[in-house]
């Protein structure tokens, strides 16, 4: 179908929206206790998001009389303050807009929410209606409302100036503007309806004095957030909570005049949205045009050829989606594109983690996928929160921005991935960086070349290629790639992409320890020299044992502690296996060797210390790539040892002038592929690239069970 209107841009205010379509405010109960904290959950959630044309948040109680139902987020301390901040950066990151909706419910809670157990009214009166609270035991039920106490005029102007504070609190958090919640039952709507509003004084009987709260909080909120970025929501029709007022219409079209006059940049109205409610009337929205000169938000069970519709006819501005957006992260995408829509999980709407919330997928798998401006979305595995791996969210599928290639940088289509031991380390320690909701794990890469920036002369679009990418930039865990090219290789030609994809980091570690860190010389001159390479089963072991033993003359002895994992090594090319289990050293005296000229400590190094000096050689060179709480280096001074560490990433980081030295080295290993005398390491093959192969490939490297590389490739 034809989205000309949902798709045209809109001036809000100061915002300038791409796209008509609006997430609509939805209680969503996701956020950190105690202290009803927004978190990097939520921001995840909101990001995701953020090609909606503008975002309103759930609503979010201004104080804590203003809460009605468990989990719900607040504006009015400071680390609520600051959890939203987080949200805003990762919305703004993202290139969305959001504002935040201010919400006191009135009568519509519960004593456990209460300083003095009784929720506050404009009267008391029973609304006849539940909210959702958690109990001691975990568990959240509705529960019934109790009789609320009447409001003291001082209530009144307390609760004002908690509206006030809490828009002043909303634009620190960065907020691009607010929504006043004045609809659906709560504290505001209860003033303006004869059925909950039964006062007698300056704030009830007629409709003036009933829409008098309304104005005084729009005027307060305008005065911190500024008019031109405040809204309003009503919603005239619903008639449930005991609030089905014969005079809400005349009432609301009086409202309407008065926020024209303080200058409210919409107003949003909440329609009727149950399977039997009435039509709106034509006649009301044409009213409301007439009273109303600002912009127009509807919601109410709107789906694309209906929006498009009432856009059409002039009868609104912008159409907000509930539901929809639950399941559908990318609507507009969906919508553009005139994809089918996913249906959301009922039980996972309030409370509980990632399920339900951050998991669903977009429209990747089936179309490309674009975002506000029409610009791609590609699919990637990340997390918000460093965890065990163990945990549901520890690592999760989600949409980012296609990146785009400048300077030196080649856009890398990548086809397959391996995992390595220090994608585990940062991924139980590692936050995202600032700015950004998810960190993308993934340093080993095979893939194509899809496009390279303007300063790139090395390679063009369409290369195969293979690299181990940067630590200080996003990682390879995603369908597109953006990497320097001095540290890419022409990838082997007699390689699949997943045997490729399992050699780079192990491969440049590997060099470069022997070749450049310990000063051995590749070539096959006489040699009565003999290298210890401890742990030669794991992925850099396997290619350190290649290299050593197809490129120099020295006696090669590698360490594993189990059957098949010493035929493995042995296989590999190392002279002699010995099980690192058992005292190295008297290992090594038992095949021959009173002691080893070079020793390569590639894991546990702080287990072998001890065996390490014992069986070192005078002058010899001790060579490590692991994170030893301590190294006592004092032990290796009686036999002038030289201890060199290597981490590969150390080029890349510091962007030294011998950068392209990893190119170099890729590409001379890439011919050693090619002519026999280098295998792939690739061990398993997981299966294609996503959060649930990702984690299993985590959980073996984290065993210590894994033998080589550990590969995937392709994409779900």
């Amino acid at each position: 179908m034809s989205s000309s209107h949902l798709f045209q841009p809109l001036q809000l205010g100061p915002l300038q929206l791409p796209n008509r379509i609006v997430m609509a405010p939805m209680t969503r109960s996701r956020t950190s206790q105690p202290g009803n904290v927004p978190n990097a959950l939520m921001a995840g959630y909101y990001a995701q998001r953020a090609s909606a044309g503008l975002i309103i948040t759930e609503a979010t109680q201004i104080s804590q009389q203003g809460q009605g139902y468990s989990f719900t987020p607040g504006i009015y301390s400071e680390a609520q303050i600051e959890g939203w901040r987080k949200v805003t950066e990762a919305v703004h990151a993202a290139g969305g807009r959001i504002v935040l909706q201010l919400w006191h419910v009135g009568r519509m809670s519960h004593a456990s929410f209460q300083a003095d157990g009784l929720p506050v009214a404009p009267s008391a009166l029973s609304p006849d209606a539940q909210v959702w609270v958690v109990g001691d035991d975990g568990v959240g039920r509705m529960v019934d409302c109790p009789v609320p106490r009447a409001m003291t005029v001082a209530d009144i102007q307390a609760v004002i100036e908690d509206f006030r504070r809490a828009a002043a609190n909303a634009m620190r958090a960065g907020f691009d503007g607010v929504e006043i919640h004045g609809g659906n039952g709560y504290l505001l709507d209860q003033f303006l309806r004869t059925t909950s509003n039964h006062r007698e004084d300056e704030y009830g009987g007629t409709l003036e004095k009933r829409s008098r709260f309304v104005e005084e909080v729009a005027a307060a909120v305008a005065s911190e957030a500024g008019a031109e970025r405040t809204g309003i929501r009503l919603a005239p029709f619903i008639t449930q909570r005991n609030m089905n007022c014969p005079e809400i219409i005349p009432t609301i079209l009086h409202l309407s005049k008065k926020l024209e006059d303080i200058g409210l940049a919409y107003i949003h109205l909440s329609e009727a949205d149950w399977d039997d409610a009435p039509q709106i009337p034509q006649q009301f929205r044409h009213a409301l045009r007439e009273t109303y000169k600002g912009r127009i938000i509807v919601a109410g069970k709107y789906d694309a050829q209906r929006a498009e519709q009432t856009l059409a006819q002039g009868l609104a501005d912008l159409i907000a989606f509930g539901r929809p957006f639950v399941a559908n992260p990318d609507l507009p995408a969906r919508i553009r594109n005139g994809l089918p829509l996913a249906d959301l999980d009922p039980q996972t709407l309030f409370g509980g983690d990632a399920r339900g919330y951050t998991d669903y997928m977009t429209s990747a798998g089936r179309a490309q996928c674009v975002d506000a401006q029409g610009g791609a979305l590609m699919r990637a595995v990340g997390y918000t929160v460093p965890q065990a791996i163990e945990q549901p969210t520890s690592l999760v599928d989600i949409s980012l921005p296609a990146p785009v290639a400048i300077g030196r940088d080649l856009l890398v289509e990548v086809k397959a991935v391996s995992v390595n031991p220090v994608d585990t380390k940062v991924r139980a320690s590692g936050a995202p960086v600032e700015g950004q909701v998810y960190k993308v794990l993934g340093w080993d890469a095979s893939g194509i070349v899809r496009a390279v920036g303007p300063e790139v002369t090395r390679f063009k679009p369409g290369d195969r290629v293979w690299y181990a990418g940067s630590i200080a930039r996003a990682g390879t865990n995603s369908e597109l790639h953006l990497v320097d090219e001095r540290i890419v290789g022409h990838a082997p030609k007699s390689l699949d992409f997943a045997e490729a994809a399992a050699l780079p980091l192990t491969a440049i570690t590997a060099w470069e320890m022997l070749f450049d860190r310990l000063g051995i010389s590749p070539g096959k001159s006489p040699s009565n020299k003999t290298l210890l390479i401890i742990g030669a089963s794991g992925g850099v072991g396997s290619i350190m044992t290649q290299l050593a033993s197809r490129l120099t003359n020295l006696t090669v002895i590698g360490t594993a502690s189990r059957t098949e994992t010493q035929a493995w090594v042995k296989a590999l090319g190392a002279h002699h296996v010995i099980d690192h289990s058992q005292p190295i050293a008297a290992e090594l005296k038992r095949i021959g060797f009173a002691c080893v000229d070079y020793i390569v400590s590639l894991t546990h190094t702080a287990g072998h210390i001890e065996q390490i000096v014992e069986a070192i050689a005078p002058q010899g060179k001790f060579g490590l790539i692991d994170d030893p709480a301590v190294l006592d280096a004092t032990p290796f001074k009686r036999k002038s040892v030289s201890i060199h560490w290597e981490l590969m990433f150390t080029r890349s980081l510091f962007a030294t002038d011998d950068m392209v030295g990893q190119q170099r080295l890729l590409d001379e290993v890439a011919r050693l592929v090619d002519a026999g005398l280098i295998r792939t390491t690739l061990a398993e093959r997981i299966g294609t690239i996503n959060a649930a192969n990702l984690k299993r490939a985590h959980g073996l490297i984290e065993s210590g069970k894994a033998r080589g590389k550990v590969v995937l490739e392709g994409w779900s």
